[in-house]
């Protein structure tokens, strides 16, 4: 429903649009009146756990909500906590000198709390959970792949949004290169932690749920990073589900969102709620009945960017205002996947921009409110590192 971590996340806790929820830019927090998936299920009788790592879920903007144990995993830093508390600014002269300097140091766990760590402290916690809980919900958030996209390799490369913003068209390449190699990498260890269910003799009988709160741009559209388009490349993103009982991820073949998350599991746990919920249940891998005629939203409001978008079976199209600038498109996907080549005509397009007008001029279900504190400089310091403040 988003192209960034903040909306996305939202959305997949609450099953609603960013419209609905309001958590929409960077200083929103999650309204305390909202429902998240962790409350109902709290509700319902179960044990909720987080484990975050990146700054835009940390706890000032309210993501510990419907959690009843919530872990925020903080990078290391180079020198002693003084500087990064007292001297920001000079603790990130500091830090891009020796990283630019001194390669050998460009290490995931400077800017987030990389995957092996993550799944340390999962085993840790899943273990406990199991000895003192019958039911229990936990969310886990990994990072990799984020830029900085690393090589990990015994020689670190690293490419970095707060050291680079705005890449030349001739990195495309190499910037992508890497951010495979990223995936690949955290491809290991979600199958390692997949493994690790098994071997507790878990995994049969729980229900797993992985996505991806957005892609990448690799200037395809002459955009870079993530949060200021809505095209394929970042917002069609991975979802897997794994039910109870079945021993492989389902295949569902139809328009899904994240917004489908919370119906799909509350759904499958037999649990009803009277929350108002904008998403569907998806069926399971052996019901792969559903409806491809569905429209489904997406919306940004981030960095001087308005952006709504709506697909329709093969049709996609986006509606952007940018300053003084609006412009409209409309795509079809079966044809053209790349979104290269905006169609002058076709029978639909009036209906389509009917139906995102009307989606553009629906009003929140929650408000949001703005942080009324200053950031702790551990957040405001990650935040900078990862390229979304300056």
């Amino acid at each position: 429903p988003a192209s960034w971590t903040k909306p996305s996340v939202a959305s997949i806790l609450t099953g609603l649009y960013p419209f609905e929820h309001q958590v929409i830019h960077k200083d929103d927090v999650v309204s305390d009146s909202m429902t998240t998936i962790g409350d109902i299920l709290i509700h319902n009788g179960y044990h909720t756990v987080g484990l975050f790592n990146n700054a835009n879920l940390a706890p000032i903007f309210g993501f510990q909500k419907g959690f009843q144990k919530y872990f925020y995993l903080l990078p290391k830093y180079l020198g002693s906590q003084f500087w990064v508390n007292y001297r920001q600014a000079s603790y990130q002269l500091i830090h891009k000198a020796l990283l630019k300097f001194f390669p050998l140091l460009r290490k995931p766990d400077l800017f987030y709390a990389p995957a092996e760590r993550i799944n340390t402290i999962e085993q840790d916690i899943i273990t406990d959970e199991m000895k003192t809980n019958k039911n229990f919900f936990f969310y886990i958030h990994y990072m990799d792949p984020h830029d900085p996209n690393f090589s990990h390799d015994e020689i670190p490369i690293s490419y970095a949004r707060f050291e680079n913003p705005n890449p030349s068209a001739e990195n495309a390449l190499l910037y992508k290169f890497y951010y495979e190699k990223e995936i690949q990498y955290i491809k290991g260890f979600l199958e390692s932690f997949l493994k690790s269910l098994s071997q507790k003799n878990f995994f049969d009988s729980s229900l797993i749920i992985i996505t991806s709160d957005h892609g990448e741009g690799f200037y395809e559209h002459k955009h870079f990073w993530h949060g200021t388009t809505l095209h394929e490349e970042l917002i069609h993103v991975p979802l897997a589900i794994k039910y109870p009982g079945q021993k492989s991820f389902a295949q569902y073949d139809n328009p899904a969102s994240l917004i489908d998350i919370v119906p799909t599991v509350l759904d499958t746990l037999h649990i009803q709620t009277d929350s108002h919920l904008s998403g569907i249940k998806l069926p399971t891998g052996e019901n792969n009945e559903g409806s491809s005629n569905r429209y489904i939203f997406s919306e940004e409001d981030h960095q001087g960017y308005k952006i709504w978008s709506v697909k329709y079976q093969s049709l996609k199209m986006i509606y952007q205002k940018y300053q003084n600038n609006i412009t409209e498109e409309l795509f079809d996907l079966a044809r053209d996947p790349k979104e290269l080549h905006p169609l002058a005509w076709h029978h639909d397009k009036n209906d389509m921009h009917k139906v995102l007008q009307e989606y553009i001029k629906k009003r929140p279900v929650y408000f949001s409110k703005e942080i009324q504190e200053p950031l702790p400089s551990t957040t405001a310091n990650q935040l900078r590192s990862l390229g979304y403040v300056q």
